[in-house]
C-alpha cells in the first residue's frame, strides 16, 4: 500500500487532542495581561487571554507549532513549541512593552461557522489532513493537497499527474470539491501535480460516498479541499521553486467580519528554461483561487472562484515514412468553477444553500502514424443548484436535501482511422438525499443516506449505510455497504503513457445514447487500533463491482478515443494494513495494500495501469528543533503491469537536470492490454525543510528554504517497453537521481 496512514495523518487532525495552556504577563512586573490575543496560526486556533492572563488551545496538532501572542501596547512575539500527541503543553509567555503610541488596533475573526458535516462523524479510514502537517510530507518534493492524500485507498501514479485513484477506481471515477463547488480536472502535467495551491488551503480529505452529501456523479468517492479562513489583518505567503512560483494574500474587507482570499501559481514544466534540446517538453501551467466570505442574513455567505490552464507540447516532432516532419503533439485544458454559498449559523434546522457553474475544455493535436494528424476538442458546461437542511441533536443527526443540475458534454475528433466522431449530449439530473446519523448502545453507531436521482426518464437509486463499533478510545471497527452512480464517463485512453502530459478526463454525459449511466457496489470492513499513546494501526478490506462502464483502453491505441465509445464492467478488491508510530519530534510510518482490479468487455479483460498490486511503502520525519524537518522517504511497488508500445517513444519525468522529454506518439495498437510485466519501482527521496524568523515593520515574519532529492539510488525504474528495430524490447527509462526541487518560500 501507499502510506494509507500518512504520516502527517498520525500529526495531524485524527492523533488524539493535545492542548497548550498558560498564562501572558507584562515583562518586569509579572502583571497578567488580560485580552492578548494568543493563536496557533498555521492551526487557525486563536484564543483570547482571561482577567487573570490565563489561556487555553485545545484540539492542537502535534508536532512543530507557532505561538503568536499580541496584545495592545506590547511586542508581539513568536514562539515554537513541539507539541506532543496528547496531554498539554504549559507554555507561560511575558510581553515587552511597546514605548511607541499606537493607533488603535482592530482584530476581526472569522464568524465560527458551523457546516453540515458537524454533525456527523468522519468515516473509519478516510484520509484528512491539515497543510500545515503536509509540509513534512516524506513522500512528495513539495507540498502537494492531493499527493498529500496518497493512501492504501488513495493512489497515484508515481512520477505522473494522472489524476487520484480511489479504492481501485479509475480517475474519472472521483470527484472533486472546492469549499463544496463542484472542480472538474484540478491536476497539472510536467512538475507539479495538484491543481490546488496548498498556500490557499487549510486542509484535504477524502469522503466515501457511504457518508452522504456527495454529489451523485461518482462512482469512487470524493476529495474535499477547504481553502483557508482569511486572516483578521492583511497576510500573505507565497513560493518560488524550480517547478513553480505562486502568491496569497487574504485579510479582513471593512469592520463586518468580511474576508477575502487571493491565490495565483504558475508552474515551470519546462526548467531549466533556455534549453533548447529536442527531446524536451514546451509548456505552461498555472491555477487560481479566490473567495469573499461574509455575514449575511444571520449567516454566513462565501464566493468561491476557481480557475486553471494548462498548455504542453513537445519541442520536436516525428518525421513520417517519407522522412518528412509532421506536425507536433499538442495538448491543452483548462477548467473554471464559480460557487456561491450560505449557511444558516444558529438555530434548527441547519440550512445551506448552494450554486455553481463549473466547466472544462480540452484540445489536442496527435500526429499519429495516420495520414492526417488527429484532433481533438473536448467540453463540459455544469450548472447546479443545491439545498439541504439538518436536524442535530445529541445521539445523531438528519440530512435531507434536494440538488438540480445539468451538464452540457461535447466530444469531437477529426482525421482518425474511423472517420471523423461528433458526439453531444445533455443530461439534466434531479436529485432527492436522506442522511442520518444515530448513537446505538454499546458503543455503536449508525450511519445510513439513501438518494434517488431522475434523469431521462429513469430513476437510479444509491443506498448506503455504516455500522461502527468504537467500545474504547482504542479501538474501532466498521463495516459499510453501499451503491454509487455516475451520469458521466471519460473518453480519454487511461492506459495510454500520453497521459503523463495529458491527464484531463474528457468527459461525455448520460444523455447520449452511447454513454450509459455507471453503476458500482462496495462492501469495505476497516479497524483502527491504537494499542499505546505513540502507536497506530489500520487495516481495511473492500470488494467493488462496476457495471456499464465505457472503456476506451481496448479500441484505442492513442491518448483518446478516435471512434465509437464501447461498455464494460469490472471489479476491484483491496486490502490494506498500514504502522504509525510517532511524538512531536519523530514519525516514523510503514505500509503495505494490495488490489487486485479487472475491466471486462466483450473482447477480453485487462488490468490497468494504474491497478499495481503490491505497494510497501516506509517513511521518516525528524524535527531536530521546531524549524528544521529532515524527511526520507521509499515507495516500492510490485506487480505492475504495461502495454507494450509499437511505435519510438522517448520519455523522462520532469527533473532539474534533465527537464522533461517526452519523444514520439506512442501507440500500442495490436499489442495485448496490460500484457508486460514490469520491474518492480523502488525510489528513495530525501527533503529538509528550514525556516527563520524576522521582524519587518513591527511584524513578525518567516522566510524558509527546502530541497528534495530523488531516487537517491540512481535506480533505472521503467516506465514501459517499446518494441525496436531489430524486434526486442527496449524499456523507458523514467526519472534519474536528481535534485528535483529547490525552493523558498515565505509568510508575512
Amino acid at each position: 500500500m501507499g502510506p494509507l496512514a500518512h504520516l502527517l495523518l498520525a500529526l495531524a487532525v485524527q492523533a488524539p487532542a493535545a492542548q497548550v495552556s498558560g498564562v501572558v504577563r507584562e515583562a518586569g512586573s509579572d502583571r497578567p495581561l488580560g485580552g492578548a490575543v494568543v493563536a496557533v496560526s498555521d492551526a487557525g486556533l486563536v484564543r483570547e487571554t482571561d482577567p487573570q492572563g490565563r489561556y487555553r488551545l485545545t484540539g492542537v496538532p502535534p508536532g512543530p507549532q507557532h505561538i503568536t501572542v499580541q496584545a495592545l501596547g506590547y511586542h508581539a512575539r513568536t514562539l515554537h513549541a513541539l507539541v506532543p500527541r496528547s496531554g498539554t503543553v504549559e507554555l507561560d509567555i511575558t510581553l515587552e512593552p511597546d514605548p511607541v503610541r499606537l493607533d488603535p488596533l482592530k482584530i476581526y475573526t472569522p464568524p465560527a461557522v458551523g457546516t453540515l458535516e458537524d454533525g456527523f462523524a468522519q468515516a473509519l479510514v478516510d484520509p484528512h489532513i491539515s497543510m500545515p502537517a503536509a509540509r513534512n510530507d516524506p513522500y512528495v518534493a513539495e507540498v502537494d493537497a492531493l499527493l498529500a492524500l496518497r493512501s492504501g485507498v488513495v493512489r497515484t501514479t508515481p512520477e505522473a499527474g494522472e489524476g487520484v485513484h480511489l479504492r481501485g477506481g479509475a480517475s474519472d471515477q472521483t470527484a472533486y470539491l472546492l469549499n463544496g463547488i463542484p472542480i472538474l480536472s484540478p491536476y497539472h502535467a510536467g512538475g507539479i501535480f495538484g491543481a490546488f495551491s496548498p498556500d490557499a488551503l487549510s486542509s484535504v480529505e477524502v469522503r466515501a460516498v457511504s457518508a452522504g452529501g456527495l454529489p451523485d456523479n461518482t462512482l469512487s468517492g470524493a476529495l474535499l479541499a477547504t481553502t483557508r479562513a482569511p486572516s483578521s489583518h492583511l497576510a500573505g505567503r507565497g513560493q518560488v521553486s524550480t517547478t513553480q512560483v505562486g502568491l496569497t494574500v487574504d485579510g479582513p474587507i471593512g469592520s463586518s467580519g468580511a474576508g477575502f482570499l487571493a491565490s495565483a501559481r504558475a508552474g515551470f514544466p519546462t526548467f531549466p528554461p533556455g534549453r533548447k534540446d529536442p527531446t524536451r517538453l514546451s509548456g505552461e501551467s498555472g491555477d487560481r483561487i479566490g473567495t469573499i466570505t461574509l455575514p449575511v442574513g444571520g449567516g454566513h455567505f462565501e464566493a468561491v472562484y476557481y480557475g486553471s490552464e494548462n498548455e504542453m507540447e513537445p519541442l520536436a516532432s516525428q518525421p513520417d515514412s517519407t522522412g518528412s516532419p509532421r506536425p507536433r503533439n499538442t495538448f491543452a485544458w483548462g477548467s473554471r468553477s464559480l460557487g456561491l454559498e450560505w449557511r444558516s449559523t444558529a438555530g434548527q434546522p441547519g440550512v445551506t444553500m448552494r450554486a455553481w457553474r463549473a466547466s472544462q475544455g480540452a484540445d489536442a493535436t496527435w500526429a499519429a502514424a495516420s495520414t492526417l494528424p488527429a484532433t481533438l476538442a473536448s467540453e463540459r458546461v455544469d450548472h447546479g443548484a443545491a439545498l439541504e437542511a439538518l436536524w442535530s441533536r445529541p445521539s445523531g443527526a438528519l440530512g435531507l436535501g434536494v440538488r438540480m443540475e445539468r451538464s452540457r458534454t461535447a466530444y469531437r475528433t477529426t482525421g482518425g482511422s474511423a472517420g471523423d466522431v461528433d458526439l453531444d449530449a445533455t443530461t439534466p439530473v434531479a436529485t432527492l438525499s436522506l442522511r442520518m446519523e444515530q448513537t446505538l448502545p454499546a458503543g455503536l453507531r449508525l450511519r445510513a443516506a439513501a438518494a434517488l436521482a431522475r434523469t431521462d426518464g429513469a430513476f437510479y437509486g444509491a443506498p448506503s449505510a455504516e455500522l461502527r463499533w468504537e467500545p474504547d478510545s482504542k479501538l474501532a471497527l466498521g463495516a459499510s455497504v453501499g451503491r454509487t452512480i455516475q451520469f458521466s464517463q471519460s473518453l480519454r485512453n487511461a492506459e495510454s503513457v500520453v497521459g503523463r502530459i495529458f491527464p484531463p478526463d474528457l468527459f461525455l454525459g448520460g444523455g447520449h445514447p452511447d454513454i450509459p449511466i455507471a453503476r458500482a457496489e462496495q462492501v469495505l470492513l476497516a479497524a483502527d487500533v491504537r494499542p499505546r499513546e505513540l502507536l497506530r494501526l489500520r487495516v481495511q478490506a473492500y470488494r467493488r463491482t462496476l457495471h456499464n462502464l465505457v472503456l476506451v483502453a481496448p479500441f484505442a491505441g492513442g491518448p483518446f478515443l478516435l471512434g465509437d465509445p464501447q461498455q464494460g464492467g469490472g471489479r476491484a478488491r483491496g486490502a490494506s494494513l498500514d504502522v504509525e508510530l510517532g511524538n512531536a519530534r519523530l514519525g516514523v510510518l510503514g505500509g503495505y495494500s494490495w488490489q487486485d482490479v479487472r475491466y471486462d468487455y466483450a473482447g477480453g479483460s485487462y488490468t490497468p495501469e494504474f491497478a499495481t498490486t503490491h505497494a510497501v511503502d516506509g517513511g521518516i520525519v525528524v524535527f531536530p528543533d521546531p524549524t528544521l524537518s529532515l524527511r526520507l522517504g521509499v515507495t516500492s511497488l510490485l506487480g505492475r503491469r504495461s502495454t507494450l508500445i509499437a511505435t519510438a517513444f522517448e520519455w523522462e519525468a520532469c527533473n532539474v537536470i534533465d527537464g522533461c522529454e517526452f519523444v514520439g506518439t506512442p501507440d500500442y495498437t495490436g499489442s495485448p492490454l496490460g500484457g508486460v510485466r514490469l520491474p518492480s519501482y523502488v525510489r528513495i527521496d530525501a527533503g529538509v525543510r528550514k525556516h527563520w524568523h524576522r521582524r519587518l515593520q513591527g511584524r513578525d515574519t518567516r522566510l524558509g528554504a527546502y530541497a528534495t532529492v530523488t531516487n537517491l539510488l540512481g535506480r533505472k525504474n521503467v516506465l514501459t517497453y517499446v518494441r525496436d528495430p531489430a524486434g526486442g524490447l527496449a524499456g523507458v527509462d523514467m526519472r534519474p537521481l536528481s535534485p528535483l526541487v529547490l525552493g523558498l518560500e515565505w509568510w508575512f
